[in-house]
């Protein structure tokens, strides 16, 4: 992130865009700082924090009416598990998953010669079983 913004220098007043000169850049520590010093300003928020809130969707999960599934991993190093909603926060059309692995959206296991990218596979056992449950199907209308 921090190579790609030192090169919108060479094309665009950066500095005076937010405030800051490319060696500076080049010692942002975390993701957070690069947020609120970068993301943040450029696309109109005020912090990193107000542009994590404000552009969050567990906002609205709370109204979700569809079946849905979550699926996080606890090692996952961009979304850590203070960002997941608590259980009532969440409507009753969520399943969500916790897993310890998983990383950000890798969710591999098995080994380097046979690995199993079991995120496929959970997603189509969560939409045979969605399929296959009479009472979710009479409550409301989806076609699959």
């Amino acid at each position: 992130l921090k190579f790609s913004l030192v090169q919108k220098y060479q094309y665009h007043d950066m500095k005076k865009l937010i405030g800051m000169d490319e060696n500076n850049v080049r010692n942002i520590p975390t993701i957070w700082a690069f947020d609120d010093l970068y993301t943040a300003k450029i696309h109109g928020f005020q912090t990193a924090k107000n542009y994590y809130k404000r552009s969050s969707a567990k906002q609205y999960v709370k109204d979700i009416q569809t079946p849905t599934l979550i699926i996080h991993a606890l090692d996952d190093p961009f979304m850590s598990k203070e960002i997941l909603p608590s259980k009532n926060e969440l409507s009753q059309s969520i399943t969500l998953e916790v897993y310890d692995h998983g990383g950000h959206v890798g969710f591999v296991s098995g080994n380097l010669l046979n690995p199993q990218y079991w995120l496929e596979e959970r997603i189509v056992e969560y939409f045979k079983h969605i399929r296959n449950d009479s009472n979710i199907l009479q409550q409301k209308e989806y076609h699959l």
